[in-house]
């Protein structure tokens, strides 16, 4: 793998491991620990454009120009079930994951949530136990294209947007 075209770069916030995604849509993680190099080919067909880590479990999605998400383990493995993609009607950006407090406010669990900003003014949330039934917030054109967002608390989201 050419490690000379770089267009994405994060480091694991679990784990000693680097992602580089790169402009062949290639991937290859980085172990600081064991200085060991691991490639990841065939994921995904153009450049890799965004990515996560996971905050509490060592997986990571990707998302490139090839309109899908792939989501793995710090192995490089697959984490979706089906070992497919989740395809999209839009290039991704800004991916984040979220742990969503589930309806019943007494348990402590949290549900595993992918979001993702689809071609600038909507946002995909994939909850990882189904990530191929996703949902997506539309915003209406007058507040402009989403320049950010965040989550906070039991699952909340705040969003900025190039209009206000």
């Amino acid at each position: 793998m050419n490690t000379k075209d770089p267009t994405f770069l994060a480091w694991s916030k679990k784990g000693p491991q680097l992602m580089i995604g790169t402009a062949r849509g290639n991937m290859m993680i980085y172990n600081k620990r064991t200085l060991k190099k691991q490639t990841i080919m065939g994921k995904h067909s153009k450049t890799i454009t965004c990515g996560a880590w996971h905050e509490e479990e060592n997986i990571f999605a990707c998302g490139s120009e090839d309109k899908t998400i792939t989501l793995s383990g710090d192995d490089g493995d697959s984490v979706m079930k089906g070992d497919d993609p989740l395809r999209l009607k839009n290039e991704p950006s800004l991916v984040q994951f979220a742990g969503v407090r589930g309806e019943n406010p007494n348990e402590s669990y949290r549900e595993k949530v992918v979001s993702i900003v689809l071609g600038d003014s909507s946002l995909l949330l994939c909850n990882m136990r189904e990530p191929h039934k996703p949902t997506e917030l539309s915003f209406q054109v007058k507040y402009g294209t989403i320049k950010s967002y965040c989550w906070f608390g039991d699952g909340f989201l705040v969003s900025g947007f190039s209009l206000g």
